[in-house]
């Protein structure tokens, strides 16, 4: 179950300036969007918060939680600031259901209103990987059920270890790689480098990296773009 932070499935205002990818100061941009218009912050996901406390100057009071399943071999974390001085109702280590009251909204940190600062994060090997869109993770993960995957995208699954690339051809950088047997959701195809007679690669809708299609049980190109 899929809620947004104010435990509907009614999308609440984001700030003027707090959408995703807004410009900051240094040529930085916004990791996160801000959510405005509540006061309790629920649980986006089921989950296990893996920090509650101050994170950094900045982002204030926090807390993150570690969705249970994985999502194309990624650890996926979403993190929420700028939390109301005690006001946390969880601590690291506990379980969440989606919903559930983790605290107020607040200021805290270098906000400068009360919002609710949700990123969506794609770890790998404990390395950060990206930042997704909120407003467009959370919508499609609603409108979507149980489903993992976004809307616009598909699901194969690896049948052997697969690498995936900067480029569609065997010659690019490795970026990240799928065990067997994981379920990976592309968004995208191109015709790249042929291997093995097939030259059909897969874009990973979160990584944007490209897979092989030849690694996975099915190389069909139904619902994906090409490019």
């Amino acid at each position: 179950m899929t809620v947004w932070g104010n435990g509907l499935v009614q999308r609440p205002l984001v700030s003027n300036g707090g959408q995703f990818g807004a410009p900051r100061p240094g040529g930085r941009t916004h990791a996160g969007a801000d959510f405005i218009g509540y006061n309790e912050l629920r649980a986006i996901e089921p989950g296990r918060v893996t920090f509650a406390g101050v994170l950094t100057p900045a982002a204030g009071v926090s807390v993150a939680i570690d969705l249970p399943n994985k999502i194309d071999g990624h650890t996926v974390t979403i993190v929420r600031m700028h939390i109301k001085e005690n006001t946390l109702k969880v601590g690291a280590g506990s379980q969440v259901v989606a919903g559930q009251l983790i605290g107020m909204m607040g200021a805290s940190g270098n906000a400068q209103g009360a919002c609710d600062h949700v990123e969506i994060r794609f770890f790998r090997n404990g390395q950060l990987i990206r930042t997704v869109d909120p407003v467009t993770w959370i919508g499609n993960r609603i409108g979507g059920g149980p489903q993992p995957a976004m809307l616009g995208s598909q699901q194969r699954v690896s049948k052997a270890f697969v690498n995936g690339r900067a480029a569609p051809t065997r010659q690019a950088a490795i970026r990240g790689s799928l065990a067997a047997g994981v379920t990976g959701t592309f968004n995208a195809f191109t015709h790249g480098e042929s291997v093995e007679g097939n030259n059909v690669w897969f874009r990973g809708h979160f990584t944007g990296l490209w897979f092989w299609s030849g690694a996975f049980t099915s190389t069909s190109t139904q619902g994906l773009i090409r490019i």
